[in-house]
């Protein structure tokens, strides 16, 4: 079995595949093609993404959709917390549990929020802090069972959704903007 990809000005590229799954003639994106040029009348499905911004081997269809069966089974089994909205530029404490031997406390993390990667249970987020003149950068699952609480102090004023310019600046230069509320 060859994959087919490619459109618009790329050359096309193939991949041979051992398998297509059942389920594939259902995919909105993705159309099976027989071709009776190749030996054993293998089967090519041509892979239709919609990007025109980039390459075709840069693009993969959406396959969040695709399967109601998995989406409601992940959804299932993921346990999602209430969490405050937030976005990067904000800053925010994260209380978080710290598990010490058979002791339990929890510790706070206030800093700002530099990006917000990932979606569903596997979401994250980096909170920046300068403690002693160091710059501290510290990631948390945004469903973790040992995150306490969220806490939004500010809403920061930025333009960009990756705030990785604050790491070589210091001082006044690296402080953020707050948002007013009307």
């Amino acid at each position: 079995m060859n994959v087919r990809m490619g459109h618009g000005y790329f050359p096309e590229k193939t991949r041979h595949i051992h398998h297509i799954p059942a389920f594939i003639h259902h995919i909105p994106h993705i159309s099976p093609i027989h071709s009776p040029h190749s030996p054993d009348s293998a089967t090519f499905v041509t892979l239709k993404f919609g990007c025109a911004k980039f390459p075709p081997y840069l693009c993969r269809p959406n396959f969040k959709d695709m399967n109601p069966a998995i989406d409601f089974v992940h959804a299932q089994l993921t346990v999602t917390k209430e969490v405050p909205k937030f976005k990067a530029g904000d800053n925010i404490t994260v209380n978080y549990k710290i598990i010490e031997g058979n002791k339990e406390r929890i510790q706070s993390f206030k800093g700002d929020v530099i990006k917000r990667q990932g979606q569903g249970a596997t979401a994250t987020f980096t909170v920046r802090k300068v403690s002693d003149a160091v710059g501290v950068e510290r990631t948390f699952p945004v469903n973790s069972p040992n995150i306490e609480s969220i806490v939004l102090n500010k809403t920061g004023k930025v333009r960009r959704a990756k705030l990785y310019f604050l790491r070589s600046r210091s001082g006044k230069s690296a402080r953020i903007k707050e948002k007013r509320v009307k």
